[in-house]
């Protein structure tokens, strides 16, 4: 054989190898995409089935979900796919799709199936209370299994955050997106899961008893947190045992001299000293933790003993518990979720004109309704029901015992959050009644919007602009209204409302130029927690309307989203919102 000859023999073998090279990873590809589709299909019905609570459809659907990942991933191993990653233009996007296999196949084999488990004990009823007492063994081993799925969840999404730099083609960047979004909401979700599950059994008494108090919030009289701590409960556990003993009304506590606690000097600034004498103000603090202490020390105080924390939460968190418990008969009322904000926030006013009886009344109400809380054997709508009040703000819960602290700390739960800079700035905007010595109930005639828009990204941060929207829906006669309602203080337009709001920029930003109703305002900026913050006072008429305006600035770093706190209102709903940075488009 020539020389010539022996050349076109080795390249026609070269040929054919790559030829076939060729029709190898096309053929792998197809069957890939094939299973990713299938993949997706599987997931879909999955997070449907889910959502209708269909444990026996889920399952059926991650084990076709298992199925079609195993298989993708399988198929984008070995020597062959591995060569398509260093091969020219589509590189990126060959290791994408592995990265992307593995990733499902992982979440469908060790962490979705866990989930699943969680979900089936909270239908079951298995973490239901048995006369009073929750299951603290199953929490604990609950909550290994929560980490477990929890950690496989936050490898793919790092595997999905390696991805985000590439330029891929739109089936993969699309199918990564997608992917990554799921992800991110799952995790999340989890995470706050975890999180519960660290700290719940030691709260409910697995290791030794403890004691809380219960403040339940009135919202028609408004408080930075949610409203006038009108009642309040000790809340004893023990081994998973939970009583509510010995109700007080928060109005019965005294008026001190002198703060409670030693206040500093921004916050006798911003809220007055009356925070810290007056049990029923320690709430304008918009610091949850710090109005947890200043509730606390009023009630050690009063009654000599210590709690290991406290917990908030108001009329509107009930009417969601109400719809899983069912109508709570309290007297010749029957709280329904239909009626349980207008009967705890307006007709008991009008039923009953002694504030003793109302009193009373509240405390009756409290303790019915946490008695079938307890006996309620839909966990999952439970949850599900105290998931959407913490979402916006009406449970709140503070430990004073360290560990737990710094796990709810981290969370919605506690409030306010204390941000280092180069986080997600945070925008506060907090309203308190100030009507007179004894306040009014008007709040819950108050309406309010808060908008904060970012205008502008620099280096230096983002320049945000705040707008608080408010009126009052107060009937045209205020007259009929009861004076307790009203308030009846002298010098105050029968239905009008005296208000303070407190504008709070993100840590290490600035505040500027507040106008109400388009005129700038005299406002003394105090530094509170690292934080500008401003005290605006005005008064709103029966029926009027009002609109302040400000500016702030975030530090230099803060380039996210910007979150925006605001008091819950007497309405369902969140109140809080999410801005989106001008850093990100």
């Amino acid at each position: 054989m020539t020389t010539r000859a022996r050349v076109r023999a080795i390249l026609l073998v070269i040929g054919v190898f790559v030829v076939a090279g060729c029709a190898l990873a096309g053929w792998r590809a197809w069957h890939v995409r094939s299973e990713l589709l299938e993949a997706r299909t599987a997931a879909e019905r999955l997070r449907a089935a889910v959502d209708a609570r269909d444990l026996d459809e889920a399952r059926r659907a991650l084990e076709v979900l298992s199925g079609h990942s195993a298989r993708a991933h399988e198929q984008t191993g070995g020597p062959t796919w591995r060569a398509l990653s260093w091969a020219p233009v589509v590189g990126d996007d060959v290791e994408a799709v592995r990265t992307l296999s593995v990733a499902l196949d992982d979440l469908a084999r060790g962490g979705v199936s866990p989930v699943l488990d969680l979900v089936a004990s909270l239908e079951d009823g298995g973490l239901a209370p048995e006369a009073g007492r929750f299951p603290v063994d199953s929490l604990v081993e609950l909550h290994g299994t929560v980490a477990s799925s929890l950690g496989v969840f936050e490898r793919a999404q790092d595997d999905m955050a390696a991805l985000a730099a590439g330029d891929y083609l739109t089936p993969v960047e699309d199918a990564r997106t997608e992917l990554a979004d799921v992800l991110g909401s799952a995790t999340r979700t989890l995470a706050q899961a975890d999180k519960s599950l660290q700290i719940l059994p030691g709260m409910l008494g697995a290791e030794q008893p403890r004691q809380y108090l219960l403040v339940l919030q009135n919202n028609a009289e408004i408080r930075s947190t949610g409203g006038f701590p009108g009642s309040v409960f000790v809340l004893r556990t023990d081994g998973g045992k939970v009583d509510l003993v010995e109700p007080v009304a928060g109005a019965t506590f005294p008026v001190l001299d002198e703060p409670v606690i030693p206040l500093d000097q921004a916050e006798s600034a911003l809220f007055t000293d009356e925070a810290g004498r007056q049990f029923v103000d320690g709430n304008t603090i918009p610091d949850y933790g710090r109005a947890a202490e200043i509730f606390a020390a009023h009630w050690a105080r009063r009654f000599g003993n210590q709690v290991d924390g406290v917990i908030s939460a108001d009329p509107v968190t009930l009417s969601y518990l109400l719809g899983v418990t069912g109508p709570v008969p309290v007297g010749e009322v029957t709280l329904t979720e239909e009626n349980a904000v207008d009967e705890l926030l307006s007709r008991t006013y009008e039923r009953l004109p002694n504030p003793e009886d109302q009193d009373a009344f509240f405390r009756a109400a409290g303790t019915a309704a946490f008695s079938a809380i307890l006996e309620a054997q839909d966990v999952a709508g439970a949850v599900s029901a105290v998931s959407r009040a913490v979402d916006e703000g009406r449970v709140l819960v503070h430990s004073f015992v360290p560990r737990e602290a710094r796990v709810l700390d981290t969370t919605r739960i506690a409030g306010l959050r204390r941000q280092p800079p180069g986080q997600r700035p945070q925008v506060g905007v907090y309203v308190n009644d100030d009507t007179g010595d004894f306040g009014s109930k008007l709040s819950y005639y108050l309406r309010y919007d808060a908008r904060v828009v970012s205008r502008r990204c620099g280096a230096d941060g983002q320049r945000l602009h705040g707008s608080f929207v408010m009126r009052s829906e107060t009937p045209p006669d205020p007259a009929i209204l009861p004076a307790y309602v009203t308030g009846g203080t002298p010098g105050v337009p029968l239905g009008a409302q005296d208000l303070v709001l407190f504008l709070v920029a993100p840590e290490g930003g600035d505040l500027t130029r507040v106008r109400v109703d388009g005129e700038v305002v005299p406002a003394r900026i105090v530094r509170w927690q690292g934080r500008p913050a401003v005290r605006v006072a005005h008064r709103l008429g029966a029926g009027k309307g009002l609109q302040v305006d400000w500016d702030m600035t975030t530090a230099p770093g803060q380039l996210g989203d910007i979150d925006v706190s605001v008091t819950p209102p007497v309405t369902a709903g969140n109140a809080s919102s999410t801005a989106r940075s001008a850093c990100t488009g």
